[in-house]
């Protein structure tokens, strides 16, 4: 059977990083030879990004994690694979998880569409959603690689419903652009935190997005300025 695996180990230190790949490439990982082109740093902490790499990893990931365990080496993973089956392995807060299709799907069910559950059912009032602002622009990046590490910084911050992977990633004219389209919520606080993060980070990004609801206006971040365009 042939696997497809992509997804990113994380680790809270250097060092812990330079002990995981000495570990992979002690244990083998399928087809993967990973090493510092295959890291980055964002936001103090260290990831290693596997791309393609082909074969049944999951009794090799699992020799990985025992390892680092016993060890006391603080790592997560998530990889998803695809091929002749698709799921997903998983290690966070300490627990290893194999995911099959239809968990993984669970798994990744998007805010939004729980959400539209939520109001066919007629449960807004019980399910406290205060302020509902619809929101729609885009973010944009001079190279895909700063918005690959910007769909992380919005995934682990959070953006309202949004959630984003690399397959919305959008190329033309040479800049590659994020689009922002209906999700909800009250985006102020997660972009402001957003810009930060980006700003610490040295990634080159920009955004417009306007919202409307119970309120109009606009957040924009342009050449390094941040501000919140009220409606008049």
């Amino acid at each position: 059977m042939t696997y497809y695996n992509n997804g990113t180990f994380e680790t809270e230190d250097e060092e812990t990083m330079k002990e995981l790949l000495r570990i992979i490439d002690e244990v083998g990982l399928g087809t993967a030879t990973c090493g510092e082109a295959d890291q980055y740093r964002l936001d103090d902490k260290f990831y290693l990004e596997l791309t393609d790499c082909i074969g049944d990893i999951e009794v090799s990931l699992k020799e990985i994690v025992d390892v680092c365990e016993k060890a006391d080496l603080k790592i997560s993973f998530l990889i998803t694979y695809c091929g002749d089956a698709e799921g997903a392995y998983s290690y966070l807060n300490g627990v290893y998880e194999t995911l099959g299709e239809e968990e993984l799907h669970l798994r990744n069910v998007s805010n939004e569409s729980l959400i539209a559950e939520i109001a066919r059912r007629g449960l807004f009032q019980s399910a406290e959603i205060m302020r509902t602002d619809y929101n729609c622009g885009s973010f944009e990046a001079e190279s895909e690689e700063d918005l690959k590490k910007l769909i992380r910084v919005i995934n682990e911050i959070g953006l309202g419903t949004a959630r984003y992977s690399e397959n919305d990633i959008d190329n033309c004219d040479g800049k590659c652009r994020l689009k922002v389209s209906g999700y909800i919520g009250n985006l102020e606080e997660s972009l402001a935190n957003i810009t930060e993060v980006c700003k610490k980070a040295g990634l080159k990004i920009s955004f417009y997005i306007s919202y409307c609801g119970e309120a109009e206006g606009a957040y924009s971040y342009q050449n390094g300025i941040y501000k919140e365009i009220a409606a008049y």
